[in-house]
């Protein structure tokens, strides 16, 4: 049975006697990216360019039904992705989209053809219900920025499958402690992913932004300032998204471990053998395994743990919110039902009301 391609991705190429350098893997073919293994954000924009490349420049002021879908991600690529927080995910997403939508015009983008996108990637790759949304997601702001730059005369509403129930796992503290022991258990070498698991359940910060956290400020991601006590979870350059990151005290309880952990890295406060880690799943997994936990137990669930057990501490919503990077609705909508006030006025009332009854 032949194997589904998995579209155009970085892959780091090792040589014998010389440096990695990531290339670019596009089914047979291969391109250089000309970026070092350090230089992985460079090889991200690369990849973003080189899927662009791919398409022909658009004409502007076109008709949706001979304006190409790929044209309006193609400029998608070059204009906005290299800005983002993950241009690596969004190249990776476009690689799908391309895949099959590419040859089609703007006007075949219907519901039948978005539920058609879902059941593929769902059935034919294994891929979460999620996934295929976010990726269509993109597709609708492709079209959007190509229609307000003038390249197309109208665009059709992208048909979005039901956003799935939010999840509701978290750690109790026995299994936090279980999976601190088991991280502390791995390989000699391996502190990174006890590093990575203590700042996801002390300080609430998502997966990706802790991997990209260093010693220093820095343009690309955050940095930890251990002097001040302080998580700055966003890098000078990088822009405000919808999933903000702002910076947060950091607690007393977790500062011996992080300037430990100072002393044994060069750059980045998650490396292991002294090199960024870019992907924490593997060694994630593994402690997972060792501590008796599920796959349900994701990178993120940590984040999810932080904010549950704030809210069953009893702290008001708009500190724990502001901590966390939400806003105080995002909090309260995801955890006032773990709080101990939560309702309680309604729950006084109906008392009072029965009292003697």
């Amino acid at each position: 049975m032949s194997r589904n391609s998995k579209g155009a991705r970085l892959y780091l190429y090792r040589r014998k006697g010389r440096e990695p350098v990531w290339i670019i893997r596009d089914g047979a073919e291969r391109a250089s990216t000309g970026c070092s293994e350090g230089d992985r954000r460079g090889a991200e924009i690369a990849l973003a360019e080189y899927i662009a490349r791919k398409n022909e420049p658009p004409r502007r002021d076109e008709d949706p039904s001979r304006a190409l879908i790929a044209d309006a991600i193609s400029l998608y690529l070059t204009q906005r992705v290299p800005h983002l927080v993950d241009p690596q995910r969004e190249a990776t997403a476009a690689s799908f989209l391309l895949d099959f939508w590419g040859e089609k015009p703007i006007a075949e983008i219907r519901g039948e053809t978005c539920r058609a996108y879902v059941e593929r990637r769902v059935q034919r790759h294994g891929k979460a219900t999620g996934t295929a949304r976010r990726e269509l997601e993109m597709l609708q702001a492709a079209i959007n920025l190509f229609h307000r730059e003038g390249y197309v005369q109208s665009t059709p509403r992208v048909s979005l499958p039901e956003k799935s129930p939010p999840k509701e796992r978290w750690l109790t503290k026995p299994e936090a402690v279980a999976l601190l022991d088991a991280a502390a258990t791995l390989e000699k070498g391996a502190r990174h992913i006890g590093t990575f698991i203590r700042i996801g359940l002390y300080t609430g910060t998502r997966a990706q932004a802790i991997l990209a956290l260093q010693w220093r400020q820095n343009r690309d991601g955050g940095w930890v300032d251990l002097s001040g006590k302080m998580l700055y979870r966003r890098g000078m350059e990088q822009v405000e998204t919808r999933k903000r990151r702002p910076p947060s005290p950091l607690p007393d309880a977790i500062i011996p471990w992080l300037e430990e952990t100072c002393a044994e890295t060069r750059t980045h406060v998650v490396e292991y053998r002294c090199s960024p880690v870019r992907d924490i799943r593997l060694g994630f997994q593994t402690a997972l395994k060792r501590a008796g936990l599920g796959r349900d137990v994701t990178p993120h669930v940590l984040r999810h743990t932080c904010g549950t057990w704030l809210a069953q501490a009893g702290v008001p919503m708009w500190q724990a919110a502001g901590f966390m990077g939400l806003t105080a609705a995002e909090f309260e909508r995801t955890y006032a039902h773990h709080h101990p006030d939560h309702l309680r006025a309604a729950t006084d009332a109906i008392s009072a009301a029965l009292d003697g009854v």
